[in-house]
């Protein structure tokens, strides 16, 4: 599977180290997300076309840029705004690796790195910060599904008006109680 995105993607919208172990600590990630969400939100068909129009060497996409990057068009004479799959990748990976950053696999079980010079964030701090991120994603999926669905000509692998989308990032109240 080819990787969409890398590390400077991401630090170009989220803070992340520069000194992140990329090859460890971040890429499973990204394919996580491409594989998981991204490729889930496309549909198979439409995702491998994305895959094979990427060009691994020079990082670019042949008929899917606009797409991938984002864009302008126009609806009824008013200009919309796409901002990208990309961004919704870059949400996603960062999501996912908000929640698995602190912790390192050893032989003993999972550990979390400390030292006399840093504190290690509470996991429900790092719970929010990763339900923000996913929150992010899913607006940049309602404003792709948008530009998809009235570009659907353009896209004819995309599944036309058959978008489900969540909006759901947090904890719902289902009943409450009297004391």
């Amino acid at each position: 599977m080819k990787q969409l995105i890398f590390l400077d993607d991401i630090i170009s919208i989220k803070s992340l180290s520069i000194n992140t172990n990329v090859e460890k600590d971040l890429n499973p990630f990204i394919l996580e997300a491409q594989d998981f969400d991204l490729r889930q939100f496309l549909g198979d068909p439409f995702y491998l076309a994305l895959q094979n129009d990427f060009d691994e060497n020079t990082k670019t996409f042949t008929d899917f840029d606009e797409l991938w990057n984002g864009s302008e068009y126009q609806v009824s004479g008013m200009t919309i705004k796409h901002d990208g799959l990309k961004m919704i990748l870059i949400y996603q990976a960062y999501a996912r690796y908000i929640l698995n950053s602190g912790s390192t696999a050893t032989p003993s079980g999972f550990m979390k790195k400390t030292n006399q010079y840093s504190e290690a964030i509470d996991v429900k701090e790092l719970s929010i910060k990763s339900n923000q991120a996913k929150a992010g994603a899913t607006a940049y999926e309602l404003r792709s599904t948008n530009y998809l669905d009235y570009k659907n000509s353009d896209f004819p692998l995309w599944r036309y008006s058959s978008k489900e989308i969540k909006y759901s990032a947090g904890k719902k109240i289902r009943k409450i109680k009297k004391i």
